[in-house]
């Protein structure tokens, strides 16, 4: 499963087993500001909706007792709220919906705080040492298991990419081949059709308008398709081109070409594809490398 499904799994088990009244969890989020994102959470049955909703919310202020567990990276134990005037916690909604103590407890795996648990029970007084050290223990496991998830995700991630990799270095390899295989009929090709376009226009005058007008466009059709063949096997020579590679002096608007040449079948049936090229100075890289950029 994934890490919300076990939080909010936890969730239930801290309000269906171990009694509290609610249970919430909110997560830092990988941006510029580790905002703090609500992620799981469950009361009681005799718990509306609304009110899990309301008390919940404010995770996401980064403020209270939770922020503060967040930001040192320890617990904080509100005993009674209602003797707690400072702590910020929404106390006359958390009162009047019969809340009487909270504890927040920061997820911490190797050395990050991940998120922060939040507890809350209709008995002042609830956590004590012993409590508070059984609520520690499982916090921190379930720091550990979302980590452990994390880790795990992140091993796939990389497994995969290193999978492209091997495919596209099988790919290069195919296409330096194929390219070499191409290359050879296709100059005696090239070759033969300018020998007939030569002789066609030598002894043209022979035949009918018609008929020298018909063959002088399929021979030019022909001459046509052989060239595209010819930017085809360069542009895969270019692709295929191994990591030995030496940077040289490159200029971007052919490797672009060469790259636009190589996914214009895809493109095509997708987008229009527009190009407008300002003047760019060369470039010192590997062409091979900045092409497979491109693609």
């Amino acid at each position: 499963g994934n890490e919300i499904t076990l939080l909010e799994a936890v969730c239930r088990i801290f309000v269906g087993v171990g009694g509290y009244r609610l249970c919430c969890v909110g997560l830092v989020e990988e941006d510029q500001r580790s905002s703090v994102r609500r992620v799981a959470s469950a009361g009681r049955e005799d718990e509306d909706s609304n009110g899990v909703e309301a008390i919940c919310a404010d995770l996401e202020d980064e403020k209270g007792p939770g922020g503060d567990a967040l930001r040192t990276g320890k617990p904080v134990v509100v005993q009674d709220i209602a003797t707690a005037a400072d702590t910020d916690l929404r106390t006359d909604q958390a009162l009047r919906r019969g809340y009487a103590a909270f504890a927040a407890l920061p997820l911490v795996a190797g050395g990050s705080t991940l998120g922060v648990l939040r507890i809350y029970s209709d008995r002042s007084g609830e956590f004590d040492d012993a409590e508070l050290k059984l609520v520690g223990k499982i916090a921190d496991d379930l720091a550990y298991g979302i980590a452990a998830l994390r880790g795990r995700a992140e091993r796939r991630r990389m497994n995969a990419r290193l999978m492209q990799s091997d495919r596209l270095a099988s790919v290069g390899i195919l296409a330096a081949g194929v390219g070499h295989e191409i290359n050879n009929p296709l100059a005696y090709l090239i070759a033969s059709l300018d020998f007939v376009d030569g002789e066609l226009k030598r002894t043209g005058a022979a035949l009918a308008p018609s008929q020298l007008k018909e063959m002088a466009q399929a021979l030019s059709d022909a001459r046509e398709g052989a060239a595209r063949i010819r930017h085809v096997v360069r542009d895969l020579k270019t692709f295929s081109r191994g990591d030995d590679e030496h940077d040289t002096r490159v200029e971007l608007r052919p490797v672009i070409e060469s790259s636009i040449n190589m996914a214009y079948n895809e493109i095509k049936y997708r987008a229009r594809l527009v190009k407008d090229y300002g003047p760019v100075p060369a470039v010192r890289a590997g062409e091979a490398r900045l092409g497979q950029v491109f693609l």
